[in-house]
This record gives structure tokens, C-alpha cells and sequence, in this order.
């Protein structure tokens, strides 16, 4: 759908597959599955594909595929009499949605085929004002509403069934018309067939629905009312996004949606920070030599044959003798050995970890001293920072460069939450499912640094053991809420750890001059006995190789970090709204599903890109107690 630029990291999210998108002319369109990512516009496969793969061995196991690979950038051959670069001309496909037009002189609806490129132009007044200009051409607006269901799937707005009454009208809906009756929003929107004798169907209700209890399904307007028999118009499980075609079966309400609205999309992404598979920074460079030309077409064709790697081949081999002549024997040995054991423990099919396990590798990294090259992370002593600091933290480790990992691996509409499993997300973003062996999905690696804060556990268990902190708790368990709790979050220590993160990166937002959205959290919490965490990582990062300027590291160091975190305590005391803010966390709470206690937009909250619970799990008064009970906080 013409040529609109994108940035990569934006195809991984908030434009992902599946994700509405409005190009640079205004129309409307939806990213096309994965089937259709690096092809020619012949159709044919980019030969250049090694250049986007990579691996991250943690992530790959996570998300039980064989590799990630960056979205393609769009190039144009180095000359224009050589067409040789075999990664020339690649776009992200992307389909025309939603279908429906409407005319605003006539308000004429049609619909149009997903691929149709350009305008669309209403034939009936083009034809009646080409009497007075020979070039005039009246084209049509698409429609702002469509429909989606909780299982993900998105599809046109029934109009033709809706003004009938009808999930199966005789009527084919060509003349119909969208009618504004002056009055605003839907109260004034209408539906018209001037083919039939049916009167007009207003819109009101299309968008309402709620959740049941008792099935966790949506039960909307939209389908208890559009047929007037007593059976309610499910979907149709169209995943338009791999073609008009591409149906599953799906038996969910339907519900309208206007087409810029915030909740029609939100991108099910898995990060991940890379921990080297050994300590070695000179295997870690070896294996990435791995995956480049031309290395990897001679590794390929030895896994094709059988046949083992000969390391004669990296000594003898003009292609090769340079790249690894300043490498021993030795680690070229042991690199090709781990490549292997990588391949061989790829095929074996491993349970998904929870997040605590799966986090845990990083949080033993961040507390030890390194200096990779993906990884560099410098632990001062801890007597070098004042009261405030030492009293509170075990430890502070200064991570002066980090290399994330963002993959997408789903979406859901409506709700962030979903019934459906990490597979099941995975099968929606294909048309066909790739082979296990090649199986793939999209990502991006960005460099940064942070500051990573390691809590005392002695005061934390102290904390938690508290008889106040427990009440609390206790009665934040039992609010009425629509949404279901998080098990792993809805606890005291989680808690705890996430307000300080976000009134730490409010005050390094205010006090350093970061962009309100540049500055991330990853939580490490665990509650079990024998191995517990509780530490926070706020951080940021790039998309430059070199990651970012060290000035958020900086702001670790002694003297500057007590003066940020009293500042960010002190605002956490009191916000512009209590004690309103304070005392709703008595009431039921506040917040999306009331999953907050004294946390609002005034003091607790941040860009939702910072957070990794949606601004979910927050309570100010863990930090530096209640209006009522200063002593019951972790600071306190």
C-alpha cells in the first residue's frame, strides 16, 4: 500500500502484525503476517536473508523458535546499472483496512479489495460533477469503525447484515448509504439500503460490551442484536492481516471499535537481556561470526551433508583465513562445539519458564562485576554512598552498557490479558507455520546502560512481616475488581520494588533531562526461601551499536544518587491530589481494574512504554508509609 516510511523498532511494537496503521496519505492499513516479510516484489524470496537472522540463545529457548531476525530495511542498489545487492528494494507488506468506504457528499458505502492501491473515487458524484471539470474525481473516506473480538481477530463492520437484520440477507448491499443525522457521535449515525423497504438502523450500542464472569467472555450489543431471530452474530475469525481469505474457527462475541482506538491492538512482546552462554567475550565473538557470510553457508552445508565441521577449513580457506587468523585453535574448537550443543538443545522441546526463572540469570549477572562486550557492569563499593543509600541497599551496580533483546511473539485486542497460549499468539502472526527448523520471529537489539539497585532482603522480609503491610495487602487482595490478579505481582515485595522504580524514573526524568519515555524498569522479585530477589533495573537504550551517552550511569555514582533518591521519596510523600490519592486505596482502589492503591497520574505513574505492568501494582505507601502510619514503609 504505497510507500510509507516506518521505523523498524516500531514494527515490533505499537505497529506490529496486525497492527492499523494510517500511511503518509491518509489511508488506513493493517501490517501483513510474517508469510509475507523479506520477499522481492516479484514474490520471491530475499537470497540475502542471513544478513536480518541473530541469535539470542535465552530468548530463543523462551519463545521455542530457531532464530530472530530485524525487520528489513528498505535499499536501493549502490548503482543504478547494477541491480546485485541481493537485499535491494524490501518492504514490510501492508493491506488496505478496513474495506468499507463511504462518500461524504452522497455517504455512499463501498467496499473495496484489501490490495487496491490509491484512491478510492464514488463513481455516482464523480459522474455528475464531471460536467463542470473533465478532472474532478470524488473520493471516499473509509469507514472509523470496525469489529474485533477478544480473541484477536479483526474484520469489516457488518453493514449490510446490520441494516437487515440479518446474518444472511438476501440483499448484496450495493446501495447502501451511511447517514449523519446531525446529532453527535453514533446517535446520529444511520444506516441505509435503498435497495429494500427496510427502515435505517442507528449505530448506538455497536461499541458496548462487557465481560461475563462467569465464561471471562465478552457479550456485546453487536451480536445479541444485529439478527432479529434469537441467534447472536458471532465472529467469523477472519485474520485479515494474512489475507481476505485466511479464516479460523472462533465463536467469540464481536464488538464495534472505532479504528483509532487505543485498545484495537496491543503487541504480546518478550524481552530479554543477553547473558553470554559462557564468560568468554572471545567465544561470544567467534559465535557471531558464525552467523555471517561466509561462515554460515559453510556450516549449513555441513549440517546438510551430516558431516562434521573441519577446522582446516578455517585456516586454509581464503574466504575465511582472515577472519579468524587472530583466533586459537582452541576457541574456534570449543565455539563450533557450543554451536552445536546450541542446535541440539533447540530441537529438544523445554517447558516455557515463568518470569522469575527466566529473569534469574540476569539478576546474578547484574551482581557480579564483567567487562564483555555485550555486557559491562562496574559494583562500587557500597560504603562509598551515604546513610541513605547503604542503609537501604545491599548493593548498586553501575551497568555501563547492556544489549536488549525485544521480540514479538503475538497480540490481543480489547484486553492485554488473553486465554490464548504463547503458541496459539505465535500461529496468528503466520498464514502458513513455518518449519520447526526455521521457525522465526521479529526483533530488535538495542544497546543502553542503567543503574541496578539491590534491596537488603533482611529489611525487605522485615518489611513484608509487617502487620500493617499485611493488612494492607490483605484487603488490596480483596477488592472487587473485573480483572484477575497476577499472582506473581499482586504481593507486598513486588510492589514495593515497582513504586520505587517509578517514582525514580519520574525524578531522573525531572532532575536529568531524559525524554519522558526514554527510561525503562525490568523488575527482579521472588519470594522463595532459598533464593530470593528483589532488585530493580532502570535503564535505557538505543538503537546505535555504541547503545547510549553514560549519562544515566553517571547518575549512579556517589553524591548524585542520594540526592535523586531523597528527592524521589520526597515526592513520593505527598501527592497533588491527597489526600484523595491516598485514602482511595481504602475505597477500592484506583486505576486500570483498580490494580492500584495511592498511585495516579499526579505521582506514581509513567509513559506506559517505561512500565512493564501497565501501570499496574502501585502503591506509594510502601515506600514511605500512609498520611495515618509514616513508619510502616520500606524507607520509612
Amino acid at each position: 500500500m504505497g510507500d510509507t516510511p516506518i521505523r523498524r523498532g516500531q514494527l515490533i511494537t505499537p505497529f506490529g502484525v496486525g497492527a492499523l496503521y494510517v500511511s503518509k496519505d491518509g489511508e488506513g492499513i493493517i501490517t501483513a503476517g510474517l508469510d509475507h516479510w523479506f520477499k522481492k516484489p516479484n514474490g520471491a524470496l530475499t537470497e540475502g536473508i542471513h544478513e536480518y537472522k541473530f541469535n539470542e540463545h535465552r530468548l530463543e529457548k523462551q519463545l521455542a523458535v530457531n532464530h530472530f531476525r530485524y525487520p528489513p530495511d528498505y535499499r536501493t542498489p549502490l548503482s543504478s546499472f547494477s541491480d546485485q545487492d541481493k537485499n535491494t528494494y524490501l518492504k514490510i507488506p501492508f493491506l488496505r483496512f478496513p474495506r468499507w468506504h463511504f462518500c461524504n457528499y452522497c455517504r455512499k458505502l463501498k467496499k473495496v479489495s484489501s490490495s487496491k492501491p490509491g484512491l478510492v473515487v464514488c463513481s455516482e458524484c464523480t459522474s455528475k460533477r464531471r460536467n463542470t471539470s473533465n478532472n474532478f474525481n470524488v473520493s471516499m473516506i473509509q469507514v472509523p469503525i470496525v469489529v474485533v473480538c477478544d480473541a484477536g481477530h479483526i474484520q469489516d463492520f457488518p453493514w449490510n447484515e446490520w441494516v437487515h437484520r440479518s446474518s444472511q440477507p438476501q440483499c448484496d448491499g450495493n446501495n447502501l448509504r451511511l447517514i449523519s443525522k446531525g446529532r453527535q457521535g453514533l446517535l446520529g449515525m444511520t444506516v441505509r439500503c435503498e435497495n429494500c423497504n427496510v427502515s435505517d438502523r442507528s449505530l448506538v450500542g455497536v461499541l458496548t460490551g462487557k465481560k461475563n464472569q462467569q465464561t471471562s467472555k465478552y457479550e456485546t450489543i453487536l451480536s445479541e442484536t444485529l439478527d432479529s431471530s434469537e441467534n447472536d452474530y458471532l465472529c467469523n475469525g477472519k485474520n485479515i492481516w494474512n489475507g481476505e481469505d485466511q479464516i479460523s474457527d472462533c465463536d467469540n462475541h464481536i464488538i464495534g471499535s472505532l479504528r483509532s482506538s487505543s485498545n484495537i491492538y496491543f503487541s504480546k512482546i518478550e524481552t530479554s537481556i543477553y547473558v553470554p552462554e559462557e564468560l568468554n567475550d572471545v567465544l561470544s565473538t567467534i559465535l557471531d561470526y558464525f552467523n555471517e557470510l561466509p561462515t554460515i553457508t559453510l556450516i549449513d552445508a555441513k549440517n546438510d551433508l551430516g558431516e562434521e565441521i573441519d577446522l582446516n577449513l578455517f585456516r586454509k580457506s581464503s574466504r575465511l583465513k582472515k577472519l579468524y587468523q587472530k583466533f586459537s585453535d582452541e576457541d574456534i574448537l570449543r565455539a563450533i562445539e557450543v554451536y552445536y550443543k546450541r542446535n541440539e538443545q533447540k530441537d529438544e522441546i523445554e517447558e516455557e519458564k515463568n518470569e522469575i526463572d527466566f529473569r534469574r540469570p540476569e539478576y546474578e549477572l547484574f551482581n557480579k562485576k564483567y567487562n564483555f562486550k555485550e555486557i559491562i557492569t562496574d559494583i562500587l563499593d557500597i560504603n562509598q554512598y551515604s546513610d541513605i543509600i547503604k542503609n537501604n541497599f545491599e548493593k548498586i551496580t553501575l551497568v555501563k552498557k547492556l544489549t536488549e533483546t525485544k521480540a514479538l511473539y503475538g497480540f490481543t485486542r480489547l484486553n492485554t490479558d488473553t486465554d490464548l497460549t504463547r503458541r496459539q499468539l505465535k500461529e496468528n502472526l503466520w498464514r502458513e507455520q513455518p518449519d520447526p527448523q526455521n521457525s522465526w520471529l521479529p526483533a530488535i537489539q538495542v544497546s543502553g546502560e542503567g543503574i541496578f539497585f539491590n534491596f537488603r532482603e533482611e529489611l525487605v522480609q522485615k518489611f513484608e512481616n509487617n502487620s500493617d503491610i499485611k493488612s494492607r495487602i490483605e484487603k488490596f487482595l480483596n477488592f472487587e475488581r473485573s480483572i484477575a490478579l497476577d499472582p506473581l505481582k499482586a504481593n507486598a515485595r513486588y510492589m514495593l520494588l515497582h513504586t520505587f522504580s517509578h517514582i525514580m524514573i519520574n525524578t531522573l526524568i525531572f532532575e536529568c533531562g531524559y525524554g519522558a519515555a526514554s527510561l525503562q524498569e525490568r523488575i527482579y522479585c521472588s519470594n522463595d526461601n532459598s533464593n530470593p530477589m528483589a532488585s530493580v533495573l532502570i535503564y535505557t537504550s538505543a538503537g546505535d551499536s555504541e547503545g547510549t551517552m553514560g549519562g544515566l550511569v553517571r547518575m549512579g555514582n556517589p553524591k548524585f544518587l542520594e540526592k535523586v533518591l531523597e528527592k524521589a521519596l520526597e515526592t513520593s510523600m505527598w501527592c497533588s491530589v491527597d489526600p484523595v490519592c491516598m485514602e482511595v486505596s481504602d475505597r477500592g482502589g484506583q486505576g486500570p481494574g483498580s490494580l492500584n492503591l495511592a498511585s495516579c497520574h499526579n505521582c506514581g505513574l509513567v509513559p506506559e512504554t517505561s512500565c512493564e505492568a501497565f501501570n499496574s501494582y502501585l502503591d506509594r505507601g510502601m515506600l514511605c508509609g500512609t498520611i495515618e502510619n509514616k513508619k510502616m514503609g520500606y524507607f520509612s
